[in-house]
């Protein structure tokens, strides 16, 4: 199977309509989303198996509710119900050697006075609709992807974490394994047995024990007529809540425009008034304090530059000055030694031309340096210690401390405005009455609404009582009593029947598991390409844990594994499962390295994403799939696209690209 294309018009966080190219390039099966998170990655997960399983979907955000209350909290929040949300999921499959296209198209909208939800849904392959497919589709699309294993195929990082927690890694592949091996309908074969014995069981012939099944029977009719009625007042209590709730949300939106918010919340707004009043003088005392000490001479700054620049060249003339008889004297000496050691005359002129010319100079430089300051050299070090070190970090001080009084009197002037605006109490005295009033009213029915629910509950826990009392009774009877011979011949058959379920149930796991010890194996060697580290993968055929054998044949604790080995071990049993289910079907991953570090994330971008399937598409934000793993997995990628979210309409808009990359289309 291909994904070729989905299409959200007005679905959760994606207003109007927008199409998806989803097909893969050759050799290039990842297809990437980047959003932040709340921009509408995992809703676009939920999209795809909604497209593909409609009521039975496992989507993220839906809980308990009812499949219409769920298919009108997808409508877009910033359009009206009426004009509705749709789905259209585009694919190619083989069927029979022959591939054909396939468009899943659902719709639905809120209709009539009473806001009824109804979802229309078309199914077209080749382009054509088939009203056979759509009729069907349910049970068709459990041929193509049953739903029990969906969770290999389509997941998210939270799956990863849940199959690395030890303690419940052995109940995910428990699970899995039987819905791969369609071991389920085993069980659901066995459940339906113990239904037919108890059918028969009531053929049991004797007046007495009748009578007392008959009469345990009663009760039980008694006891679930009366938590059906429970259960009906219950929900007329919770619609009655749901009522009295709207009348408070009324009420409280009132009471807020007449500014009985503020009202509530006047002590708390003068006590803020009060800490920011003492903050905003703390910012003035220090600003104080950095007056009082160099910050004023920063007004100076070019004159004091200018006295630097000038004690400089006063401390380098008085250098100067001192330095003539030395070098005077030095000069005479060396002329002296030079024509000792026989120096031509007009060698010796030159170098005596050249110091005299030196000392000239320095002469005239003292001359010309006019000694006003009469500075030293430490201070000079001290202006300039002052202009290039204090000047500028009393500034900046200053700056800082501006800027930080500017906002605290923001924060001032907007609480002056909100205490200006907290009513007269007289004002809105009605309206806190009327709240008070109904608040009142909805907590006595929430109060009614759990001791229902508590009546209800009780009846349920008699019901399962009673419905063992009666269980115990059949049980009983049936073996002491005069039975007819074919009842009991039946109820034989149905032991030895539950006996070869049982026993055809573990055969088919035996014969399997053996191959799934070997993909899952390869898989994680396949992944940490860590030699010896393990060897051998088994699958206990009872408790279904996993257990980890090492070079030297012993086991390896979970404990010994890092938490991003037991996650990437994670990774490889599902991708184990995939492998043993035989469905060549995309991947689509959700969050797929937010709990891994840096290292394992590694091993995800190399070595599982561009092998995962033919079709790989991941839901990533940008610290997950990174500049560093966009670059490493850039050979295998056939399409990016960012998920660009407006706050102001909280919609969400695809664009080809990938944050800091844009493509061409």
């Amino acid at each position: 199977m291909i994904l070729e294309s989905i299409t959200l018009h007005n679905f959760g966080v994606y207003k109007g309509r927008q199409t998806i190219d989803l097909t893969p390039r050759k050799n290039r099966p990842i297809i990437l989303f980047g959003g932040l998170n709340g921009n509408g990655k995992t809703t676009l997960l939920d999209a795809l198996q909604l497209s593909l399983y409609g009521q039975l979907a496992k989507t993220s955000n839906r809980g308990n509710l009812a499949y219409e209350k769920y298919l009108r909290k997808c409508i877009n929040r910033s359009v009206p119900p009426e004009e509705g949300a749709a789905l259209e999921l585009k694919f190619r499959h083989t069927v029979e050697g022959q591939e054909h296209c396939y468009q899943i198209q659902r719709s639905w909208a809120a209709k009539g006075k009473t806001n009824t939800v109804q979802e229309r849904m078309t199914v077209l392959r080749d382009e054509v609709k088939n009203s056979l497919l759509t009729e069907t589709w349910d049970e068709y699309v459990q041929g193509l992807i049953p739903s029990q294993i969906a969770g290999l195929f389509f997941f998210d990082g939270e799956k990863i974490a849940e199959i690395a927690d030890t303690e419940t890694s052995s109940d995910f592949l428990q699970s899995a394994i039987q819905s791969l091996l369609g071991l389920d309908i085993v069980d659901r074969l066995k459940a339906d047995l113990l239904v037919l014995e108890k059918r028969y069981k009531k053929e049991i012939s004797s007046d007495t024990a009748r009578k007392e099944i008959e009469a345990k029977e009663a009760e039980l009719q008694s006891i679930e007529a009366a938590r059906d009625r429970a259960h009906q007042e219950m929900g007329a209590g919770k619609t009655k809540l749901e009522e009295i709730e709207r009348e408070v949300s009324k009420a409280e939106k009132q009471y807020r425009k007449h500014g009985g918010t503020l009202f509530d919340q006047r002590s708390n707004l003068k006590v803020q008034r009060a800490r920011i009043d003492d903050r905003l003088g703390q910012t003035k005392n220090h600003l104080r304090e950095l007056a009082a000490g160099s910050l004023p001479l920063q007004l100076l700054r070019r004159q004091l530059e200018i006295i630097r620049k000038k004690t400089e060249k006063e401390v380098e003339a008085k250098r100067n000055a001192l330095l003539l008889n030395e070098l005077k004297a030095r000069d005479e000496k060396l002329l002296e030694s030079l024509k000792a050691h026989k120096l031509k005359k007009d060698d010796l002129k030159i170098i005596e031309e050249e110091m005299a010319d030196d000392r000239r100079f320095r002469t005239e430089s003292t001359k010309k340096t006019a000694i006003i300051f009469d500075a030293t050299q430490a201070t000079v070090a001290s202006l300039s210690h002052l202009l290039s070190k204090d000047l500028p970090q009393a500034k900046q001080k200053a700056e800082t401390l501006v800027e930080e009084g500017k906002s605290i009197q923001a924060e001032r002037d907007d609480l002056d405005r909100q205490l200006q605006s907290i009513p007269d109490p007289e004002a809105i005295k009605d309206l806190s009455k009327h709240l008070r009033e109904i608040e009142f009213d909805r907590d006595r029915q929430t109060g009614k609404l759990e001791a229902l629910e508590s009546e209800y509950f009780r009846l349920l826990a008699a019901t399962n009582r009673v419905k063992g009392e009666l269980k115990k009774l059949y049980h009983n009877h049936v073996a002491t009593l005069s039975a007819d011979e074919e009842v009991l011949r039946i109820l034989e058959t149905k032991k030895r029947l539950q006996a070869i379920l049982e026993q055809f149930k573990k055969r088919v796991a035996d014969s399997n598991l053996a191959k799934l010890e070997n993909l899952i194996l390869e898989s994680f060697q396949g992944l940490m390409r860590k030699e010896g580290l393990v060897i051998a993968v088994e699958i206990d055929r009872r408790s279904f844990e996993l257990r980890m054998i090492g070079k030297n044949g012993s086991e390896i604790l979970p404990e010994r594994l890092s938490a991003g080995e037991r996650q990437l071990l994670a990774v490889s049993m599902l991708w184990g499962l995939a492998k043993a289910s035989g469905r060549p079907l995309p991947t689509v991953i959700d969050t797929p390295l937010g709990r891994l570090d840096s290292t394992h994330r590694k091993y995800m971008v190399d070595r599982y994403f561009p092998n995962a399937s033919h079709q790989v598409i991941l839901l990533s934000t940008d610290e997950e799939i990174d500049e560093t793993f966009y670059s490493a997995i850039q050979n295998r990628l056939g399409r990016s696209y960012e998920l660009i979210h407006d706050n102001k309409s909280h919609t969400t808009t695809v664009k080809q690209g990938y944050f800091w990359k844009t493509t061409s289309k």
